[in-house]
């Protein structure tokens, strides 16, 4: 599980280190932080409609997802620090639903690939659990701080990045049956 959280967390930290410019100047997200949201969501859309081996149930909450992380995008982009919140606390609910979907499907895959969806598993819990906490901070923050912008993509791209190795393993290991 600590191999998946520091891979994706390098990956997360790689995308992130151009920065935002701290443009914002309505009190929301750089251009490029908000830019860097939508990536994160359209990976997570992508990764859910790649996974064409898993249950619908599985697919369905993974979009549902990428959707959550789209209106997170918006919302860090307008500044609304309640709506910051909410899309955190949904996106972190619905990842619990998707490890509680996913680990049946983990433990009847196979070494490897049973082990990096359970490590994906990990690390999306613990990416969703930090994004709650720092879009409160970044709800609380001044308008064009960079630091808080930053932590909240950093934070969004874990999630995109954990659920994407966890589908991936788990529609390789569908696969591979």
């Amino acid at each position: 599980a600590a191999a998946a959280a520091a891979s994706a967390t390098a990956a997360a930290a790689a995308a992130t280190s151009g920065g935002a410019d701290g443009g914002g100047g309505t009190g929301g997200a750089s251009g490029v932080a908000t830019s860097q949201l939508r990536s994160a969501a359209d990976s997570v859309a992508k990764s859910s409609r790649a996974a064409s081996q898993l249950p619908s149930a599985l697919t369905d909450a993974s979009k549902e997802l990428a959707a959550l992380m789209q209106k997170l995008a918006d919302a860090a982009r307008a500044g609304d620090g309640a709506e910051i919140v909410a899309c955190a606390r949904a996106i972190a609910a619905l990842a619990k639903k998707v490890k509680a979907e996913a680990k049946p499907l983990c433990a009847k895959a196979d070494g490897e690939l049973g082990s990096r969806a359970y490590d994906g598993l990990a690390a999306l819990g613990n990416f969703s659990v930090q994004l709650k906490i720092i879009a409160a901070v970044k709800a609380a923050a001044p308008a064009g701080d960079d630091a808080a912008e930053q932590q909240l993509v950093t934070c969004a791209q874990g999630v995109a990045a954990s659920l994407g190795a966890t589908l991936d393993a788990l529609n390789a290991a569908q696969l591979k049956k």
